[in-house]
């Protein structure tokens, strides 16, 4: 693996194919695998298609050179540790713009799935050609470092904007559909976007204490774990030595919805797989997730996968293959 890689991402990433366009690189272990598929857009500046199936993963990522990083979320959770103490989450369509020198080696999934696209600029990496143009369209990279990277700023972190929400759109689309320059029009527009963002969106929304998140994922577990029995918010703030309001808001900020709301679809997705199985009548299965009235489980059941338990039972088809039953990619979410 060349000095490049190592640099971007690390000697634990396995290189797939490689060419002079750009790469794919597989990262798995015993949670599952994710894949990241990097585009080298500009000398000093490459364009990622992260798809990530997994619970969470270490990196070696780190940047010999300063890095403007841009992040979107197309759909799931990411969860980045940081190195004072705490976890920040980039829902989808959230947009996060950073220096990227606090996150440190773990990477979490909430939902164990993640898609999403991320640029990197490394400053110091851009030729004179690639700085030229860039300046020809009013774009200062050297500004937008000191905008969103300088020592004393938060991460920028908010949902993006319709403009750029369209411009990352058009980048899953035509995902593998374009020649190089497509790529170079988008990043030079996501670019000149940056310098117009509302500062408002430099916020501390997504952060939570390491403590809290250790104690939610516990709490998360232990739910899923007795699917079978029925929790009251005071039972379990009680149990876990946690404030009910603490715990509530860490719970939404961690998995992108409440508790309730996260285990009955967790609950559903479970009960479909069961039903999957042909191997238990669909009043085995209410009990096994905790419902005891059939009538109740059928509307939950239907709620959240669109079907009646007999009418899926019948089909003996798997809705969504690759969708984990902690996923928030729900009917009705």
């Amino acid at each position: 693996m060349d000095d490049a890689i190592k640099v971007s991402f690390g000697r634990n990433i396995t290189p797939v194919r490689r060419t002079e366009e750009g790469a794919l690189y597989r990262m798995e272990d015993k949670t599952g695998v994710g894949t990241m598929e990097v585009y080298h857009v500009f000398p000093g500046i490459e364009l990622v298609y992260n798809d990530f199936h997994m619970e969470a993963c270490l990196s070696e990522f780190y940047s010999k050179v300063p890095l403007l990083g841009i992040d979107h979320c197309k759909e799931g959770r990411i969860e980045w540790e940081m190195t004072g103490g705490s976890c920040l989450y980039l829902q989808e369509g959230d947009l996060q713009v950073s220096g990227k020198r606090d996150q440190i080696r773990a990477f979490g999934f909430p939902l164990s799935h993640y898609h999403g696209i991320t640029v990197g600029v490394y400053v110091d990496d851009l030729d004179r050609p690639t700085g030229e143009l860039l300046k020809f369209f009013g774009i200062s990279i050297d500004a937008l470092y000191r905008r969103y990277c300088s020592s004393d700023t938060a991460a920028y972190l908010n949902r993006a904007d319709d403009s750029i929400s369209r411009l990352f759109e058009e980048l899953y689309a035509t995902r593998g559909k374009y020649e190089a320059s497509y790529l170079q029009i988008k990043v030079v527009e996501l670019l000149y976007l940056l310098q117009g963002l509302d500062e408002e969106g430099r916020k501390r929304r997504g952060y939570f204490s390491k403590k809290q998140v250790d104690i939610v994922k516990q709490i998360a577990a232990f739910l899923t774990a007795n699917l079978e029995r029925n929790y009251t918010i005071a039972e379990l703030a009680g149990q876990f030595c946690i404030p009910q309001t603490s715990m509530k808001l860490c719970f939404r900020g961690v998995y992108g919805s409440p508790i309730g709301q996260y285990l009955r679809n967790y609950r559903m997705n479970t009960a479909a797989k069961l039903l999957r199985e042909g191997n238990m009548s669909v009043a085995a299965v209410a009990g096994a997730v905790g419902y005891d009235n059939q009538s109740k489980f059928a509307a939950a059941f239907k709620a959240v996968i669109g079907s009646t338990p007999t009418g899926y039972q019948k089909l003996s088809v798997r809705l969504e293959p690759d969708l984990p039953p902690w996923s928030s990619k729900q009917k009705g979410d």
